[in-house]
This record gives C-alpha cells, sequence and structure tokens, in this order.
C-alpha cells in the first residue's frame, strides 16, 4: 500500500509566485526606464545665453501711431443741401478758402426777416435820439431868447424907473414895466432848470439809446454772418482730410464735414496693456526707430479708460523729427517704466513661451537640468531674474517644446 505525500505550501505555490515574481520585476524595470528615460538633443538644434548681472531697465513695448499733432475739425454752421464741392479729400488748403456752398432757403428767409425787424428798430432807436435833440435845441432856443428879453427888459425898467422917479411916468406904467420885468426873471429861471434836467436827460437816453444801437448793430452783423456760413470756409491752412460730402447731400446744424491737420507737427498715439495702467505717467520717456535711427519721446497723455485690454497714450517728440511722417504709419514704441538699475538678467528667447518663465535648463557639461526660477521686470531684450539662477550660469534659450517634462536632458555634441 502506497502512502501519500504531503506537499510543503511552497511546492503547492511555486508556480504563482514564480509568476508574480516575473510580472514584478518587469513592472519595476518599467517605471525605472520611465523613471530615467533621458533624452538626448544634439547641440546644434540648441541655443544658449549665459546669465549676468549688469544694467537693466524696464521697458514696454506699445503699438503707435502716427497723428497729427494739432487737428481742427470742420463743421456745417448752419445745415442745408450741398450745392457746390470746392475741394477734394487730401487736398493742401489755405485758411478762408470755400469749402462747400450749402442752400437753406427756410433759413435764408429767416434770417432775412429778422435782418429787416432790426434794421426797423434801429431806424426808431435813430428816430428817438433826433427827437430828443430837436426838443433839447427848441428848448435851448427859448431859454436864449427869454435871456434875451431879460437883458432888454432890465435896460428898459432902469431908464423908466429914472422917470418914474422924475414923476414922469405914471404908476401904472410903472407898475406894468416892472412885473414884465418879474415875469422874465421868473421864466428865465424856470427855462434854466427845465434846461439842465433835459440836458441830463438826453444824455442818459443817449447812451441807453447808443448802447441799444451798437447791440442791434451786433445782431445784425451776427444775422448777415449766418446767411454767409451757408458757404462753409476752410478755418485753417493744412492738408484736408475725412472730406467725404458729397453734392445734394443734407447736413446737420453743427455737422463735421471734413478735418484738416496742421503739415509738419506729429504725435504718437499708442495703445499699452492695462497692466501697466498705473506705472504710466506724463513725463515718461519713450523711443522708437525709423530707418535705423532712434528718435526720442515723452508722454504728454494718459487716457485711464481701458478698452479691449488696453489703454491709450499720447507721446511728442523731446528734439526733431523724421521728416518722412505721414498721418497713419505704424511703428512699436519703447516706453521706460522704470528707471537704471543693476541687477542679474538672462535674454529673452522662445523657451519662455514654452516654460511660461517657471523654468529653465542649466547646462552643466553635456547635461541640462530643469529649474525652477522667479523673473521679475522686462525689456525687449531682457528678463530680470529675481531668484533660481546665478551669474555666470549657461540656460538653454531655445524652445522646450518637446521635452517639458523632462528634468534633465542630455546634448550631443
Amino acid at each position: 500500500m502506497d502512502i501519500k505525500l504531503e506537499q510543503s505550501f511552497w511546492e503547492r505555490h511555486r508556480l504563482k509566485f514564480i509568476v508574480i515574481g516575473g510580472v514584478l520585476g518587469i513592472l519595476a524595470l518599467i517605471t525605472y526606464y520611465l523613471q530615467n528615460n533621458v533624452v538626448e538633443i544634439p547641440n546644434k538644434q540648441l541655443k544658449f545665453a549665459e546669465v549676468n548681472y549688469g544694467e537693466f531697465q524696464e521697458i514696454v513695448i506699445a503699438n503707435g501711431s502716427v497723428q497729427p499733432k494739432r487737428t481742427i475739425l470742420i463743421d456745417a454752421n448752419e445745415g442745408g443741401s450741398v450745392l457746390q464741392k470746392m475741394k477734394e479729400d487730401g487736398d493742401t488748403v489755405k485758411a478762408g478758402e470755400v469749402l462747400l456752398s450749402l442752400q437753406n432757403e427756410a433759413l435764408v428767409l429767416e434770417y432775412m426777416q429778422r435782418e429787416t425787424q432790426v434794421v426797423e428798430q434801429l431806424n426808431n432807436l435813430r428816430n428817438t435820439q433826433i427827437t430828443l435833440h430837436q426838443n433839447l435845441r427848441r428848448l435851448e432856443d427859448d431859454y436864449a431868447l427869454t435871456k434875451k428879453e431879460k437883458a432888454n427888459i432890465c435896460r428898459s425898467f432902469k431908464g423908466d424907473s429914472a422917470v418914474f422917479a422924475q414923476r414922469g411916468l405914471a404908476q401904472l406904467e410903472y407898475e406894468k414895466q416892472k412885473d414884465e420885468k418879474e415875469y422874465t426873471l421868473n421864466r428865465l429861471n424856470v427855462l434854466k432848470g427845465r434846461l439842465e434836467e433835459d440836458q441830463h436827460y438826453l444824455q442818459v437816453q443817449n447812451d441807453r439809446i447808443e448802447a441799444s444801437i451798437v447791440l442791434m448793430e451786433r445782431n445784425l452783423e451776427m444775422i448777415r454772418s449766418k446767411i454767409e456760413e451757408m458757404q462753409v470756409l476752410v478755418p485753417l491752412s493744412g492738408r484736408l482730410t475725412s472730406f467725404d460730402v458729397e453734392i445734394g447731400q443734407v447736413l446737420s446744424a453743427n455737422e463735421i464735414v471734413a478735418r484738416v491737420d496742421v503739415p509738419g507737427a506729429y504725435k504718437i498715439v499708442a495703445l499699452v496693456d492695462q497692466h501697466y495702467l498705473n506705472r504710466v505717467v506724463v513725463g515718461q520717456k519713450a523711443s522708437f526707430k525709423v530707418q535705423g535711427n532712434s528718435y526720442d519721446l515723452y508722454i504728454t497723455k494718459v487716457k485711464q479708460n481701458v478698452v479691449n485690454g488696453q489703454f491709450e497714450i499720447e507721446l511728442l517728440f523731446e528734439d526733431e523729427q523724421p521728416e518722412s511722417l505721414s498721418r497713419g504709419q505704424s511703428f512699436q514704441v519703447a516706453i521706460a517704466i522704470s528707471g537704471k538699475e543693476e541687477t542679474l538678467k538672462i535674454p529673452r528667447g522662445a523657451y519662455f513661451s514654452s516654460s511660461g518663465g517657471k523654468f529653465v535648463y542649466v547646462v552643466k557639461g553635456d547635461k541640462a537640468y530643469q529649474r525652477r526660477i522667479v523673473l521679475g521686470k522686462q525689456n525687449p531684450r531682457y528678463y530680470q531674474v529675481i531668484e533660481g539662477l546665478e551669474e555666470g550660469e549657461q540656460i538653454i534659450t531655445s524652445s522646450y517644446d518637446g521635452y517639458l517634462k523632462e528634468k534633465e536632458i542630455i546634448i550631443l555634441k
């Protein structure tokens, strides 16, 4: 009789352990391979730069366009339909030239009626003035005549008094002469008082009438000028722009019809990212290049309203301006946001768009290692380094696309 031998636990499960061990080994190898996978990149595909310490100034680049320093808007003060068009858009015009002739019969008729009314009022005032002067002249004549009568009566009374004293004149006749003298004297005093009052009254009234006449004549000139405004004139010499009015077109009162750009003087209007709104102020320096030459600017106006994430600034030239400037030309304007300082800096490059400026690959020998960094201010050439790098270290500045997740790369010679 055979005896059945008992198998040990290991013998019973040996195959399982072998299979499990194999699987775990394979997984460990895969994990090790994945964790230690190193990308190899030829040296010629990379760009390098050195971390250095030196002068740095924060500068922001803004897109700017050339605009005339001074622009005059031309409007049709009085509305009407366009009868004639004397100039075209882009023409060089002189102050006082006729730009448009308008037609507005109803308005002209209204102004003519008002002109007639003012002329009638002027005539009435002048007639009143003449009447006052005539009245004064009559009073002056009466006063002069009475004064003459007084002299004659006084002279006659003096003789009659001598005769009366010699009893050569009757008492009744003497009393009559005396009463005539007293009457003439009283009348002369009354006329003198009235004359003084009328002279003062005439002066006051004459001043008021003259003031009214001046005002009405001014109104009359204004009315006539309104009629003349049926012609739109050029207010200032320059270049005519935005002039697209057509014959027969009806213009409203005060409607803008064109503008005149004063030639020879320009400004730059630029749009700046809203991030710098509180750091851009009037007086800050800027510059831009034309045909290889750099020109200095300074900010004259900062508009606080933000549109599409940007705000507008205006800049003028510090000294000379380029001769070739014309309205609408576009340039990149470099605005100095801060003063110059000494700091660590690295050049700009494609690496920034790949890493977002959060890390760089630092070169050591034939390898490069990913390192976290903190960047600060920037300008068109450099980024300021706050932390993560030291002077003299070398970094890769070309794009990191393709190996962003690698902690280490091998640089092939």
